[in-house]
Order: structure tokens, then sequence, then C-alpha cells
């Protein structure tokens, strides 16, 4: 099967959808709330995000302390095993659902949702990078409340992308409660990037101490063994749908992460293509939200254990599973008059939308991005005009 077959057997599967296949997962084959008190593995209903950074307390825990990972077997629905660059991907959403909290109900160490809504990407030097307490020695304040809720992609150390479950032990950073002791350590499996420029996979878990990335810390810290805090971009933040962070939020509701596949030159395309054509896709979803210990009202998120029946108990009433969106493109054609025919007028067409690798086209950039990105890395370059040339028909 030629490289590009995948495209036309999804295209096969459904009805015509305006142009894309839309494929929604309900619910993971494997989510965790990767936390070191989470004694439960993947049987946890809910999932708590936060970081370490507002405690002074928490030192020696990883900075994104409370993580999701969620993983969605995509097999069943879209071919696995083809070229990574035939999945042809347009958007991919994943949806945490956060817990309910009925008035009178809503049970030990859970209250209303009063957390601060935060859309921006906060630098690492506004948090307390020192764990003094304070804002000092070249830190600065947040310039707006709150802390985003960032997904990640999942990368594996001793773990196995193709084998790697939610009831397998994962690795955190730990201390003994009450005992200044601790095992600060890389997380397996752990939120991943990519570096600009050269692809090199990065841990984030502890981007705010500059922890576990030494080729990073060495080209630009200078010494190797050298802390080198840096800022990521997430691949999503999280946007809360119908939620009123005053304390009287009390219905469940959904946070949603459009994912930004261009992120890192392109190479978070190439990460989903490749999961989806080892036929499952994993995402870490953390937050560095500041919380005290045993704080109420903070982020807390459907797991998928909370709609299945588990040790006698039903399942939760209202509980939601996280879910993965997948929509694909249809491939790009030439076309870009709709009469058929791929001549000069659509040519013309052409050398306005060129404008070079990761450069947005400068006029009716969704429409040239449709007709003429034929290799769907979110520009127009030689390599489309290329493609469009083979594909030349004439005006005759």
């Amino acid at each position: 099967m030629k490289s590009h077959s995948v495209c036309l057997l999804i295209f096969m599967m459904l009805p015509s959808m305006a142009g894309a296949a839309e494929f929604v997962f309900d619910k993971p084959s494997d989510d965790i709330w990767q936390y070191p008190f989470n004694f439960n593995k993947g049987n946890a209903d809910t999932g708590k995000l936060f970081g370490s950074t507002g405690n002074i307390t928490f030192n020696g825990f990883n900075d994104r302390d409370g993580v999701i990972i969620a993983a969605w077997d995509t097999s069943a629905q879209i071919p696995m095993g083809q070229a990574p660059s035939s999945y042809n991907i347009a958007a991919i959403t994943v949806t945490l659902t956060h817990q309910d909290c009925p008035p009178g109900d809503c049970g030990f160490f859970v209250d209303p949702a009063v957390w601060p809504i935060d859309l921006t990407v906060d630098e690492w030097f506004t948090h307390d990078v020192n764990n003094n307490g304070l804002i000092d020695n070249g830190e600065q304040p947040d310039s707006d409340p709150g802390r985003p809720f960032e997904l990640f992609g999942t990368g594996f150390e001793n773990f196995m992308y193709d084998s790697w479950n939610e009831d397998d032990n994962f690795v955190t950073s730990t201390c003994q409660p009450g005992v200044d002791i601790c095992n600060f350590r890389p997380r397996d499996p752990y939120p991943m990037t990519y570096r600009m420029g050269t692809g090199e996979v990065m841990h984030v878990e502890d981007n705010i101490h500059g922890a576990w990335n030494p080729m990073f810390a060495e080209e630009v810290c200078g010494d190797p063994d050298a802390s080198c805090p840096f800022t990521p971009t997430p691949w999503a933040i999280g946007r809360p749908i119908n939620y009123n962070p005053n304390g009287s939020q009390t219905a469940s509701f959904e946070v949603v992460f459009d994912i930004d596949l261009n992120v890192a030159g392109g190479r978070v395309r190439q990460y989903f293509q490749e999961q989806l054509a080892g036929g499952r896709v994993i995402v870490s979803v953390t937050s560095l939200f500041e919380i005290g210990e045993q704080e109420t009202g903070s982020p807390v998120f459907w797991l998928k254990e909370a709609t299945e029946p588990f040790g006698g108990f039903p399942p939760i009433p209202g509980a939601v599973a996280p879910k993965l969106t997948i929509v694909f493109q249809t491939p790009a054609t030439g076309d870009y008059d709709g009469n058929n025919v791929v001549n000069s007028e659509d040519y013309a067409s052409l050398t306005t939308c060129l404008a070079g690798p990761n450069l947005i086209p400068p006029v009716n950039s969704t429409k040239c991005l449709d007709v003429f990105d034929f290799n769907r890395d979110g520009d127009v370059d030689m390599h489309d005009a290329s493609v469009f040339v083979n594909r030349f028909e004439g005006d005759g």
C-alpha cells in the first residue's frame, strides 16, 4: 500500500464531512494520576493538576507534581502501521472534564472550583525558584493571576511507548512526609517537548529548576553541571468552557486543549503522526498551579475509572472520561478555483500563496494551506510548488 493510501482509506470509512474526517475516542485505554502519593496507580477516579513551587514545604518534589497521563488506542478506527507522513492531521483536541461539586455533596477535600483562569504561558522566573517563600533574587511577579493547564507529549526512559500501561509503577521525585529527606529524580514516564532547531527530546517536569536536560544546560548555561531553567512552549493550553471561578461553580465543565501542531517547527505534528502509526496516542497534562497542603477548590479532573464499575461500586454519576478528537484533512489538490482542472489560473494563485518554509501565506492563508500545502506542514514552500508542477494539467 502506498504511503498516502491510509488517507484514502480513512475517508472511505466515513461519510463526507465537508473536506474532513473526524474521529472521537471517548475513553482512554489507560490513564493515571502521576503523583507521589497516589497509591492507586491507574485506579484513581480523579487527577489533580498542580505544581510544587508555591509551598516551601514541597521542596524536593518535581516542579510539575500532579500530572495526568492519558493514552488512547487509536488502531481500531485509524489504520496503524502506515508511513507517519501519510497521516494527514488537520487538528487534535484533548478534552478533560472537571469534577462536579453538587451543593451540599462535595465530599472530603472537594469544594466548588475557585482557581483563576489563565490562558497565557508563565515564564519560569515568575515562580519561587529558590523556594524561600518570596519572589526575589531576580524572580518577577506573574503579570496575571493563576497558572495555565499545559499539555505536552509523553516521554519514556525505562518504560516503552507500546507496552506502558496505567498499572505500571511510575517514577517521581518523593520526600518523606515531615522529614527533610528527598529523592529528587526525573519522572518516568515524563512530560516532554522538543528542542527548537535540533528536535532533541526535552524533559519539562522540572523546567523551573532546569533539571534533566544536560545537552541544553551545557550549551546555554556554560557549566555542564549548572541548572538551566527554561520556559517550554506548551503544545496546548487548557481552555475552560462555561466555568465561573467565583466559588459558585457546582456543575462539571470541560477544559479543552486545542493542540498546536506547529510547535517546535512542526515536530509536534510528527509526534502525533508517529503515534498514529504506532496505534496509540499518549499525552501528559500538567500545571504549575500553586497549591497548599490538602487545599480545596483546586483543579480536579475525572479519569476513566470514574465512569466504570470498580470494587463493587457503580460508575460515578456525571463522570466523563478524558476524550481525544482527531480531524484529518482531505489531500491538497492544487485546484484553487475549484473547476476540477489544475491550470494556469491555479498557478497564479499559487504564486500569491507561496511564502516559504515555516511561514504562513500572506493572503487567504486558510484556503492557501488547504489547496497548496501538499505535505500538510503548515506552509506553502518550494516542496509544495514542485508537487503542483507534477499535477499541472495546462489550459488546453
